[in-house]
């Protein structure tokens, strides 16, 4: 079990939007073209959504949705900004009036936004009357066709208003991508993309670096059944995680794991989109089971073969969880399920360096 929680604590340490949202030049594809933000943000802190800026102060902004819901939103020095092509922006380009969508999440009961993307100020949703998603199975030099995910084939006609996410304009969509749209409809019927979103479908490997070919622009990675495979990266490839965590090729170390969102291409090899790593936490112990006591400065937990363990908790304990609901000792409950990586100390006392709490 500890086996299968490792890859959730690494993907938790290096919050890798692998099966998100990922606002990058050539690769990026919101899950729906025109979310709704509304009550989802308060039911799930990582809900992403549209809403129309209504005030801006220091280090907040008060938005709407389409709802009608308001909601106050923070940031801080983490918080990302970025258009629809993944350009970098800045606090300072949010303005009263325009549309964005925010990935959220809760800390104290605030929310707080990991990445906002602004929308242009040309974006209009009030001409939006339909959303759809598919695989694109035909491009020609004012439209495409959409298989949708109901068994639908759409022509979708493209105007000089239409806006992009992830491809710059409508010579980028191929055959093969997976692609949404935001659609206005006429008169007649026929169907116009106020927003289209577009990507090609990723595959996702985890694993232990095991080369680094700057060179080559490559790296090796062998996953846990013993693959052994190859990436190349380009200037789109992404380096995510937080602080100290590789933001380049040369960064990388056969010292680290890596997980890896990655395009296979024509011939066969893999293009890297995104890549998260970290070095490997170096444990004397890995146990999964339940928790049967918690003080102030110490948890128990019971494994499935019956044997107990005890380990110290100290202010360099780290705490995952799905969600990001366990921060601390406080957030721990009786009966809880936990994987903990922990320092033998000696005369059978253990420190814990990681605790990922399965579910609260």
């Amino acid at each position: 079990m500890f086996k299968v929680l490792i890859p959730l604590l690494v993907a938790s340490i290096m919050s890798l939007g692998v099966g998100g949202v990922a606002y990058t030049a050539s690769h990026a594809l919101p899950e729906a073209a025109v979310p709704t933000l509304s009550e989802a943000a308060h039911r799930n802190p990582a809900a992403q959504g549209l809403a129309q800026i209504t005030a801006v102060g220091d280090d907040q902004l008060t938005v709407v949705t389409l709802k009608g819901k308001s909601l106050n939103i923070q940031v801080n020095e983490s918080t990302r900004y970025h258009d629809l092509q993944g350009n970098s922006l800045t606090f300072a380009d949010l303005q009263v009036g325009r549309w964005l969508t925010a990935s959220l999440r809760r800390d104290d009961g605030a929310l707080v936004a990991r990445r906002i993307v602004l929308f242009p100020p040309s974006f209009d949703p009030q001409q939006i009357a339909r959303r759809v998603g598919g695989e694109v199975t035909a491009v020609s030099t004012s439209s495409f066709t959409l298989h949708t995910a109901r068994g639908e084939d759409l022509t979708i006609t493209v105007d000089a208003n239409t806006l992009y996410a992830g491809i710059a304009d409508l010579s980028e969509l191929q055959s093969g991508m997976k692609a949404s749209a935001a659609l206005k409809e006429s008169a007649n019927g026929s169907l116009t993309a106020v927003l289209v979103g577009a990507r090609f479908p990723l595959i996702h490997h985890a694993g232990q670096v095991t080369a680094v070919q700057t060179a080559q622009q490559t790296f090796s990675i062998e996953t846990r059944q013993g693959e052994r495979l190859t990436f190349t990266v380009d200037e789109n490839t992404r380096f995510v995680g937080k602080e100290g965590a590789p933001q380049s090729l040369a960064d990388l170390t056969t010292e680290m794991n890596a997980i890896v969102g990655a395009r296979q291409l024509e011939d066969g090899s893999y293009l890297a989109v995104n890549v998260a790593a970290r070095v490997r936490p170096a444990f004397d112990l890995k146990v999964v089971g339940k928790i049967t006591a918690l003080d102030t400065s110490a948890l128990t937990i019971q494994t499935r073969d019956g044997q107990t363990y005890t380990f110290q908790i100290s202010a360099d304990t780290r705490f995952h969880s799905r969600g990001g609901k366990v921060n601390g000792l406080d957030d721990l409950r009786l009966g809880m399920h936990v994987g903990v990586g922990a320092q033998d100390l000696g005369d059978g006392q253990y420190q814990a360096l990681v605790i990922l709490a399965a579910r609260r």
